[in-house]
């Protein structure tokens, strides 16, 4: 069953934190993006099987060059991801790390400072990436031609500065799958 609102995103986060707080885990901070951080902000009303985690780190004070890729999620967090994948009834990988190549390439300067934080229980902070930020890795996500990426992206109505700073990160990140006419021809199919 797929998450279909933001409301029932916040409702598993909610939980996992539930679950998190009653085992004393380490607290943990993950940094989200996708349809997940669309749908908690109110950008769009869409549906999404997963929660999207660029990274996780320990909360608090910290660099943001410090952000580093992780391939899977800490073990006692995959476990009551999935106690809770069960009781809702959602995919039992609702919470991954699919997109964590990206903090590899780089992700754009000063994306913590906008993100939009949000605590669940003692134990869970949640970070959502800010519509800026949504841009760039939609944009990014959109050279796939994936209708549902470029929809993501339309509806978030970039601005042609926001649209040229996305192009700027995307070309500095790079991708070994599309050349820079792709990215040309992509931002003229979308009317930039």
């Amino acid at each position: 069953m797929d998450f279909v609102s933001g409301i029932q995103v916040e409702e598993a986060l909610s939980r996992l934190a539930e679950l998190l707080d009653a085992s004393d885990a380490d607290p943990i901070a993950l940094l989200v993006c996708g349809g997940a951080a669309l749908m908690v902000q109110g950008y769009m009303p869409r549906t999404t099987h997963d929660v999207d985690v660029l990274t996780y780190f320990t909360p608090g004070p910290f660099i943001e060059t410090d952000l580093r890729r992780h391939v899977q999620l800490p073990e006692q967090v995959r476990e009551m991801a999935a106690a809770v994948a069960a009781d809702m009834d959602v995919d039992e990988n609702w919470l991954n790390v699919g997109p964590s190549g990206l903090v590899s390439l780089g992700l754009p300067d000063g994306l913590m400072d906008r993100t939009s934080r949000r605590e669940y229980g003692r134990s869970l902070v949640v970070h959502f990436l800010d519509r800026v930020d949504l841009i760039h890795l939609k944009l990014y996500a959109s050279l796939s031609r994936e209708e549902r990426h470029i929809q993501d992206l339309l509806s978030l109505k970039p601005t042609p500065p926001e649209m040229e700073q996305a192009k700027e990160w995307v070309q500095a990140v790079g991708s070994d799958g599309f050349l820079p006419s792709d990215l040309d021809r992509l931002m003229e199919d979308l009317g930039y």
